[in-house]
């Protein structure tokens, strides 16, 4: 799409779902010496029986080479459809040489099915359909009427499970003995069946040329619930470089709110020659993140997330002129702290924190990787190395997943250490992850005068004979504010030896404190640490611990409680699933 081909309208006028429609004709090159192909497939059962009467969709395409300018459904033959003869056979005619796409498939007692990047130039599609369920109870179904903004019926919509609720548990992502996708037939009527007794489900209902909704707790028991669509919202902008128009970029969009119950997904579109993108039919009143899609910037430039807020329907939001400039480069290495080799083939995932988007890496036969067009931004970096986890030496490592470091990266940064060490048995893990993500991204290599850091030295020794204990670990933790427990991360778990302590702690939220171990000997807690502390020493008396059994309330032991030493003096903390934290229950000690 050139530039000759946007139409100026009068504001009451102007509809960027118009432009789709105007433009898809002419979104893909055209030939008259391309020959434009049919699309044919049967349709059977499981049994292997042809389908007679089962209805074909077009629901969404792409290009078959680089990024769509278009959404997915906008253009022109997606709205094209037939149904299968007596034989189970289709053909849809004349579609686009340029794009690949994706079928719905949906035939009275079967399951829908989509078939996903389908060539109309290779060989004919062959679809099974498995069988739907029949004779149901209203009491395991749930029934609805898609409609659109003027109520009228809406065919050809997809409803997708999003949550099923059971009395007061909620399973969010559906259930295997519920109907996990159903279609909305030519009078918007749809039906979700299950096999054991709920009570609601929530969905995401999906359809052309409208924005997505989501519905929460629509009721069994045979009422029609109607659900309506509207044709949402729409966003536009250009990017350009160094002033001037850049193509080929794909623009991602996805929503802010990232909930079970409320996020909308993300979505993506194309910049035209002229470095114009569009993208309508999004979910109204609601917060998003605009970003370029890493992959799309060949690894040298890069497009921050941008929050935009979408107004009321219908509604268009225009972005203006969105810059890119040169992104950063991150190099590091993984260090296994046994001494080994990195497996061959390890692979790193770098993820954005509000856009939905990532990118990929291999590592090489030393350990070394780089990621190149990193945007100024926080990020997750991830590893798997099987029988290993991230050490609690790595900085930024997130103390709700061993394998996951998480940070902000702003300018180069070429001497990450990745460092690796055997794991042990997984311990639970208490996270201060919102913190952390606004530092910088660290490993395990030398950081000289970082903001924040505490240094911490000192002596581990036997409190009888005054002799350094040979080998003790140390965990980190938060101070807490009585009644509140001292937070203790298992994850952030060191060794130590010959009863020297040298160690740089993280300081989030509250003063970190430190908590030595060893085997033969009490526990031992530090107080709050709040400066750098060169004079710490640790003198452990020998003995096993406290033991013995909790209670609860009425009597009953308290299986599967955990308890927390928070230190000597202050006793236990107990937490059990039915009971909230209790700060003074010792019964049985």
């Amino acid at each position: 799409m050139s530039g000759s081909n946007w139409i100026k309208f009068n504001r009451g006028w102007w509809s960027p779902y118009l432009l789709c429609i105007l433009t898809a004709a002419s979104a893909t090159p055209e030939s008259p010496n391309l020959r434009r192909p049919d699309l044919t497939g049967t349709v059977r059962d499981e049994d292997g029986k042809p389908v007679a009467a089962a209805s074909v969709f077009i629901y969404t395409a792409g290009p078959k080479e680089g990024v769509g300018i278009l959404c997915p459904s906008c253009y022109a033959d997606c709205r094209k459809r037939t149904r299968t003869d007596g034989d189970g056979h289709f053909k849809i005619e004349s579609l686009d040489p340029a794009l690949q796409f994706r079928l719905l498939v949906v035939a009275r007692g079967h399951r829908p099915e989509f078939v996903g990047k389908v060539d109309p130039a290779k060989r004919p599609v062959e679809v099974t359909l498995a069988p739907g369920k029949t004779d149901v109870s209203p009491d395991l179904q749930v029934k609805g009427r898609v409609v659109d903004s003027e109520r009228k019926p809406v065919s050809g919509a997809v409803i997708s499970i999003r949550e099923v609720k059971r009395g007061e548990s909620t399973q969010y992502g559906g259930n295997e003995d519920i109907d996990r996708v159903a279609v909305s037939d030519d009078e918007g009527l749809f039906v979700v069946n299950g096999e054991n007794r709920f009570d609601a489900v929530g969905v995401e209902i999906e359809a052309r040329a409208l924005a997505k909704g989501i519905f929460h707790e629509l009721a069994t028991g045979g009422k029609i619930h109607e659900l309506q669509l509207t044709e949402g919202a729409a966003v536009h902008g250009r990017v350009i470089k160094n002033g001037k128009p850049l193509g080929g970029v794909e623009i991602g969009i996805c929503g802010a709110d990232r909930t079970a119950e409320e996020y909308v997904g993300d979505f993506s579109v194309g910049t035209d020659k002229e470095g114009r993108f569009s993208l309508g039919n999004l979910p109204p009143n609601r917060d998003y993140f605009v970003y370029a899609k890493m992959s799309s910037l060949a690894g040298k430039d890069s497009l921050p997330a941008r929050r935009v807020k979408l107004k009321r329907d219908a509604s268009s939001e225009d972005l203006g002129d969105l810059a890119v400039s040169p992104g950063f480069t991150l190099t590091g290495q993984i260090q296994l702290t046994d001494g080994n080799s990195v497996p061959p083939k390890t692979r790193l995932l770098l993820s954005r924190d509000e856009a939905w988007d990532s990118a990929q890496t291999e590592a090489d036969e030393r350990g070394r990787f780089t990621f190149r067009g990193v945007p100024p931004e926080s990020f997750g970096l991830s590893a798997r190395i099987k029988g290993y986890r991230l050490s609690a030496r790595n900085r930024s490592l997130d103390t709700m997943n061993p394998f996951h470091l998480v940070g902000v990266i702003k300018a180069d940064k070429t001497d990450l250490i990745l460092e690796f060490e055997p794991e042990k048995n997984p311990s639970p893990r208490l996270g201060n992850y919102v913190e952390m993500r606004q530092e910088p991204l660290l490993g395990a290599e030398l950081v000289k005068n970082r903001v924040g850091d505490i240094q911490v030295t000192g002596t581990v020794s036997d409190a009888e004979s005054g002799k350094p204990i040979k080998r003790f670990t140390i965990t980190e933790g938060r101070a807490g504010n009585f009644p509140q427990p001292t937070q203790w991360f298992p994850a952030r778990q060191t060794e130590g030896a010959n009863g020297k302590l040298d160690l740089f702690l993280n300081r989030h939220g509250s003063a970190p404190v430190i908590l030595v171990e060893a085997e033969g000997y009490l526990p031992q807690a530090s107080g709050a640490i709040t400066g750098a502390e060169t004079n710490l020493a640790f003198a452990l008396k020998k003995g096993v611990g406290p033991s013995g059994v909790i209670l609860k309330p009425n009597g009953e032991p308290a299986a599967g409680a955990t308890v927390y030493l928070a230190d000597m003096q202050n006793g236990v903390y107990v937490q059990d699933k039915s009971m909230k934290v209790q700060d003074h229950m010792y019964q049985g000690l």
